[in-house]
């Protein structure tokens, strides 16, 4: 059975649709309205991630014998807290609203990159070694399913629970032609009563969104959920722009739906890895081309009466 291999899937992703935007392209040097290079020179200089992909836990002292007052997922952003006494191999931070005590070899001041895709990653290590993206996602699924998640398996039928007790299903179709399609379930986000589905077809795939409401939309890769919880923010890097788009996606949460405020493409420059700076502020970086391995400047999205602008910055 013709299935995705993971060193290609960045080249067989599905195409979007492309949208216009109601974002100004602006330069640094022409920026105008918000200046916020000030606010943001104080809050990136001790913005930090957890870099374990077990995650890392918060404790009330530094000391692993300590209460431990939360449990950052990998890749989780927090702010580190100056004002308290660095202690050896320990950083006191700050992680919605939690004051605590992280082990310093945790850490670090840049996000950590996901190396599988649509694989949460903190549980890449399950798919070590195996021979293509499908049995990846059916051993995500397996392990996902058993964590109380509102979602089961039924044969070939993935069901998804909703609002309402209403319930939204998903049929494999395991034919050996192009129209072979496997839908796996890849992981709930409580915070933004979001289900993440995985659409594996002939050649290529793609993520789901389905609302507790209902409201099924595609993502581009996994979202970035805002401080506030009131967004999210999804962006994919495509190395060779013949075969994918290149974009950045930001949905409003509302209480019966999700709305989307912008969908971006990039033509000129590929971006990634988004970080909320606040709630009205994303940071993320851009490759020049698509080609570039290292990012080459940064990028800034920032909301501004009802309206999303960027920027782009030297690093």
């Amino acid at each position: 059975m013709p299935v995705m291999n993971f060193r290609i899937r960045n080249l067989i992703f599905f195409s979007l649709i492309t949208l216009f935007s109601s974002c100004f392209l602006i330069d640094k040097t022409s920026k105008e309205e918000v200046d916020t290079s000030e606010a943001n020179l104080e809050v990136d200089d001790f913005l930090s991630y957890v870099n374990v992909l077990d995650g890392s836990e918060l404790y009330e002292s530094a000391d692993d014998s300590s209460k431990v007052l939360a449990n950052l997922p990998f890749r989780s952003r927090f702010k580190e807290l100056p004002e308290e006494a660095k202690k050896e191999d320990w950083v006191y931070v700050e992680w919605r609203g939690k004051k605590g005590w992280i082990p310093e070899d945790e850490i670090s001041k840049d996000p950590p990159k996901s190396g599988n895709g649509f694989v949460p990653e903190h549980l890449e290590e399950i798919c070590v070694g195996m021979e293509n993206s499908l049995q990846c996602y059916r051993a995500v699924e397996k392990i996902v399913l058993q964590e109380g998640v509102p979602a089961k398996r039924q044969g070939a039928k993935l069901q998804v629970l909703l609002n309402d007790d209403n319930v939204m299903e998903f049929e494999d179709n395991p034919s050996e032609d192009e129209s072979a399609i496997f839908f796996n379930y890849i992981e709930f986000i409580e915070e933004i009563d979001l289900h993440i589905i995985q659409s594996s077809v002939y050649e290529g795939g793609s993520l789901i969104g389905v609302h507790l409401s209902g409201q099924k939309i595609n993502l581009i890769d996994f979202p970035e959920v805002s401080p506030d919880r009131k967004r999210f923010v999804t962006a994919f890097f495509c190395p060779n722009t013949t075969y994918c788009k290149n974009g950045i996606q930001i949905y409003s949460i509302l209480e019966k739906k999700l709305e989307r405020e912008l969908n971006l493409e990039f033509r000129d420059w590929t971006g990634s890895d988004p970080v909320w700076i606040d709630e009205n502020t994303i940071s993320f970086f851009l490759y020049e081309n698509g080609l570039s391995e290292e990012p080459t400047r940064k990028g800034k999205l920032y909301r501004h009466k009802n309206k999303w602008k960027m920027e782009k910055e030297d690093l």
